[in-house]
């Protein structure tokens, strides 16, 4: 009967050990999903700042083109031109 009260101890406690491991394995999935999702917030955000500072780039550039044009109508006619030349060469090819 000892090997049988070993046994039923082994596997009670076997038993204990499985069911902490699967509390374990819960904790780390809960942990793992937060930092996922916290990660994923965080890639989201620099999107934004990057998407905000590329549209200010491009608006001071666009407003800077302007003001150039403006300033230089010929000239920004006769670059213009001279661009579309050299593209059409380029695209013959």
């Amino acid at each position: 009967m000892s090997e049988a009260t070993a046994l039923g101890t082994h596997r009670n406690e076997l038993s204990s050990d499985i069911e902490a491991l699967k509390s374990d394995m819960a904790s780390l999935r809960k942990d793992f999903s937060g930092i996922a999702s916290n990660l994923g917030q965080q890639a989201k955000e620099r999107a934004a700042a990057v998407k905000e500072t590329v549209q200010d780039s491009v608006q001071t550039s666009i407003s800077s083109a302007e003001s150039c044009v403006q300033r230089r109508p010929l000239t920004s006619v006769v670059v213009a031109f001279g661009v579309g030349v050299i593209v059409s060469k380029l695209l013959k090819r």
